[in-house]
Order: structure tokens, then sequence, then C-alpha cells
């Protein structure tokens, strides 16, 4: 059983390794938002795939409010997705940032023992240089937990613009 969590978590760090480019690469295709090219990431939150039916997307945060979301498993929206967050869902994040203590937090939070368990990270860049925390555990801090169910529902307040493939990468 221990060998089997081994190999799980080697499996995932290999897809995360290989995934692409972090939240808060800046992006140099000319179809790309203006926004996007000049913007610097204030979080990010990515749920992995599990065995059973665990939402898969990736939902990052702009310092400027402007948002983007990709859905790729068990979500309602799939493909990729760009949005604005008003001022006061802006300031609410900043606000939840600061109130959970997020950026002081450790970087890792994961049993190893967990084979199948729905891992997630976060990403934050307040006011310190961007923050990475892995969490598959069974029970992290509170506060982590609260701001993953904060960020998992800013996609249903927003309203999307489809972005075309040929506008991203």
């Amino acid at each position: 059983m221990k060998n089997i969590a081994y190999l799980f978590l080697f499996l995932l760090a290999s897809c995360a390794a290989t995934k692409g480019p972090q939240p808060d690469t800046v992006k140099t295709s000319s179809s790309v938002s203006t926004t996007e090219k000049t913007d610097s990431l204030l979080t990010a939150i990515e749920r992995y795939p599990c065995f059973g039916a665990c939402p898969e997307y990736k939902l990052t945060i702009y310092k400027s409010g402007y948002t983007t979301y990709e859905g790729r498993r068990n979500v309602e929206k799939l493909g990729g997705y760009s949005s604005q967050l008003s001022a006061a869902q802006l300031n609410d994040v900043y606000s939840k940032i600061r109130a959970y203590n997020l950026e002081n937090r450790d970087s890792s939070y994961v049993n190893i023992y967990l084979a199948d368990y729905p891992g997630w990270k976060l990403w934050v860049a307040d006011k310190n240089p961007r923050k990475e925390i892995m969490i598959m555990h069974e029970a992290p801090p509170e506060e982590l937990t609260k701001y993953g169910e904060f960020l998992d529902g800013i996609p249903a307040q927003l309203n999307w613009t489809k972005i075309s493939s040929a506008n991203r990468d």
C-alpha cells in the first residue's frame, strides 16, 4: 500500500511538472489580451483529477481583476474562458488572502498515504513574491479549505467569455 502511495505522488509530481507555464507566466502571443500581457498574478487555484468524478479546473485571478478559467473535466464549463471581477469582488479576494494569512502558510500539506485524494494547489502573490501551496491532505488548515471553497464559488458569480483556441498560447 505504501508503494502505491509513493507511485501516485510520483505520477502527480510528474504530471504537474509537464503541465506547462505557471499561472503568472506572461504570455507573448499577439492574440492574447493586453491585460493578460501586462498584469501579474494575485491568486490561482487548480483542482487536480482523482479516480472518481472530482472537478478538474484552473481559476486564475490577476491583480487588475482580470480572471481566466480553464475547465478540464467534471465541471459545467469546459475549455478556456475570461472575465473581469468587480472592484468589490477583487477587494473581497484581497481581504480573504490577508485574513487567512495565506502568504505565511507552509508550502505543502500532503499526506503521502492518500493515493486517491482530491489534490489541489493554490498560488498567492499579494504583498510577497508568489507563494505556492500544495494540498493533498484530509485535514488541511481550516483557512485553506475556506479559501479554496471561496475561490470555487467565483466562477458561478461571473459572466464568462469563451477564449477561442487561437487566443490561447
